[in-house]
């Protein structure tokens, strides 16, 4: 399930993370100490799988806590606008934060399982450090665009972004339209760069798929989860 490397002096196979040979201890690739958040973000649309390759492997995944963090927000904007959070009365700090922290909580759930269920079945041990690289730096873009492409949205349509009364589309279809489009390619990229560094350390691109899949079906279960705890939560 997860991908070796043949050691050139005893042929030993070794997982792709490996430094040195498990068997005769040569050095068996480059040490990578780390990441630069600049070239990662133009490799990853000129040369994908091979700075994701790199971030796999780097000792120091710069960068990761804070985008991480800008995935949850970004995940949590989202959710209260698919939640209607403004039309339901919940646009509060408690309910923004209730909603960050189960989203966080969800997310670092389903990382520590997914880490956990592909050393089982390898047998071998994959560093939830680098599992959880390849996630975040996948989907930089789309947790950047936080920073980027959210302002913009506020100042078009502020809190109505979070409401269906009325709705992003009433107030201006056309602008609701390149909202959407714009996301939607985000999402596409992201879970494409997803696949692409999944396929770094698993042997078969099925697998690859099947994570990434996961992956999604895993947002839209926080999602249905969320929204009923908020229901319970608040008596809606």
């Amino acid at each position: 399930m997860l991908k070796k490397i043949e050691c050139p002096s005893c042929k030993q196979k070794n997982f792709i993370q490996n430094y040195k040979c498990m068997n005769c201890g040569i050095i068996i690739r480059d040490k990578i100490v780390n990441i630069n958040l600049g070239d990662a973000l133009k490799y990853l649309i000129i040369s994908p799988k091979f700075i994701l390759q790199r971030i796999f492997l780097a000792e120091h995944k710069n960068y990761s806590l804070i985008l991480f963090l800008l995935l949850n927000i970004k995940l949590l904007i989202y959710h209260c606008h698919f939640l209607n959070v403004y039309d339901l009365d919940l646009s509060s700090i408690q309910s923004y934060f209730l909603l960050t922290v189960l989203i966080l909580v969800f997310n670092l759930t389903f990382l520590i399982i997914t880490q956990n269920v592909i050393s089982i079945l390898a047998r071998e041990k994959l560093s939830l450090k680098n599992l959880s690289s390849i996630f975040i730096y996948s989907l930089s873009f789309f947790s950047l665009s936080v920073i980027i492409l959210f302002p913009l949205e506020w100042m078009q349509f502020g809190y109505f972004l979070f409401s269906r009364n009325p709705s992003m589309f009433e107030i201006n279809s056309l602008k609701s339209i390149i909202i959407y489009f714009i996301e939607s390619i985000l999402i596409i990229y992201s879970l494409l760069l997803l696949c692409i560094g999944l396929s770094v350390f698993l042997s078969k691109i099925i697998y690859a798929l099947m994570v990434c899949s996961t992956f999604l079906i895993t947002q839209i279960i926080i999602f249905i989860i969320n929204k009923k705890l908020i229901g319970v939560i608040y008596g809606i």
